[in-house]
């Protein structure tokens, strides 16, 4: 490996890097939020002021396909980050699998459930956050890979 070569894999294990831990973070929200869902914790949640009524509302009317596809969707943002660890082509698609679900999950959610309108607008601003990322690593691994 030359000089030259090393800052660009270095660069691209970084961003590999971020990508795997990324997911690991939205994996255990998906974990907590989930866990926070119960008619108890949710109760307790809006009691305290954490979320609003029509928020817990809106939580506790999830269908369980919605959940499903989370899961699935934190699935494939860890699997691609450790494909892109070892910069296989199949990363790309496993990262536009998991951008394919991001939207279906933001238009059900935004779309057809009206969540902003229970939501604070930090919480739209991590939504958009989420999408931005998830087009990066679409992105960045066909990039790394080709």
């Amino acid at each position: 490996m030359t000089p030259k070569s090393s800052g660009p894999q270095r660069k691209a294990t970084l961003i590999a890097a971020a990508l795997t831990l990324w997911a690991i973070a939205y994996s255990g929200l998906v974990w907590f939020s989930f866990s926070q869902s119960s008619p108890e914790a949710l109760r307790t949640l809006v009691e305290t002021g954490v979320i609003k009524p029509a928020y817990a509302d809106y939580i506790a009317a999830i269908p369980p396909w919605v959940r499903i596809v989370t899961v699935v969707l934190a699935g494939l943002r860890i699997t691609g980050g450790i494909g892109l660890f070892w910069r296989q082509r199949w990363c790309v698609p496993v990262y536009r699998a998991a951008l394919l679900l991001t939207a279906i999950i933001m238009i059900r959610g935004f779309v057809f459930a009206d969540v902003a309108s229970v939501i604070r607008p930090s919480q739209i601003g991590i939504e958009i956050l989420f999408i931005v990322i998830s087009i990066f690593a679409v992105l960045h691994a066909y990039r790394v890979t080709r």
